[in-house]
C-alpha cells in the first residue's frame, strides 16, 4: 500500500506545473515517509530511483532532520530552564522567600547561557504566563537582571575609547541613542538588536 501511494504521489508531482499544488504533493510525500520509516527504507532499496525522485526524498529527510533538531532544542531548553528555576526556588524557599546572592548567581548564569546566541529564549521565559507566584518572582528577578546587564553594557560603552573619540556632532547623536536605549531598558523593553546597534 505504501509503495502504491508514494508512486501515485510522485506521478502527480511530475505531472503538475503549479507551484502551490507541487508544494502540497511534496508535503504529502514527506508526511508519508515520516509516518512509515521502515516501509520507506524498503522502498528505496527495492526501487531504481531517478535523480529527481532522490532529490525529493532528500528534501523530505532534511525537513524531518530539522524538525527533530528543533524538538531536541526545545526539550533541552525546557530542561535547562526547569533546572535553573528549581534550584532558584529551593534556595529562595530556604531563605524565607527572600532572594540572596545564590539566587542572583542562578539568574546571571541563565542570562549568560542564552544572551549571545539565543536571546529569544529569555524573552519567551518572560512571556510565559503562570499563576505560580514564585515563578512570577523568578521572572521579575530575571527582568531586573536583564535590565542591569544591558545598563552595564551601555555604561561600559559610554566610558570606552570608541565613544570618547567620537566628534562633537556624532557624540550628540550617540547620546540621544543611548538615552533612548536606557529608557527602553528602564521599561523592560529588551530590543537586543537595537541595543547592539547603539553600542557600535
Amino acid at each position: 500500500m505504501f509503495d502504491l501511494e508514494i508512486i501515485e504521489l510522485l506521478k502527480k508531482l511530475k505531472n503538475t506545473s503549479e507551484e502551490y499544488e507541487s508544494k502540497k504533493i511534496k508535503k504529502s510525500i514527506c508526511n508519508l515517509i515520516k509516518e512509515n520509516p521502515s516501509k520507506y527504507e524498503h522502498f528505496i532499496q527495492m526501487q531504481a530511483l531517478d535523480r529527481e525522485t532522490m532529490k525529493i526524498f532528500s528534501e523530505c529527510e532534511s525537513i524531518e532532520h530539522e524538525e527533530d533538531k528543533n524538538k531536541t532544542n526545545e526539550t533541552s531548553d525546557f530542561e535547562i530552564i526547569k533546572k535553573h528555576y528549581e534550584k532558584w526556588l529551593e534556595i529562595y524557599n530556604q531563605n524565607e522567600k527572600i532572594p540572596n546572592n545564590q539566587n542572583e548567581k542562578i539568574i546571571e548564569d541563565l542570562i549568560n547561557f542564552y544572551i549571545h546566541n539565543r536571546f529569544q529564549i529569555l524573552l519567551q521565559i518572560l512571556k510565559t504566563n503562570d499563576e505560580d507566584g514564585d515563578f512570577e518572582n523568578f521572572k521579575n528577578m530575571l527582568k531586573n537582571y536583564l535590565r542591569k546587564y544591558f545598563a552595564e553594557k551601555i555604561n561600559a560603552y559610554y566610558k570606552s575609547e570608541n565613544y570618547q573619540t567620537l566628534g562633537f556632532l556624532k557624540k550628540r547623536e550617540k547620546n540621544r541613542e543611548l538615552l533612548l536605549a536606557l529608557d527602553n531598558i528602564g521599561h523592560y523593553n529588551f530590543d537586543k538588536t537595537m541595543i547592539n546597534e547603539v553600542l557600535k
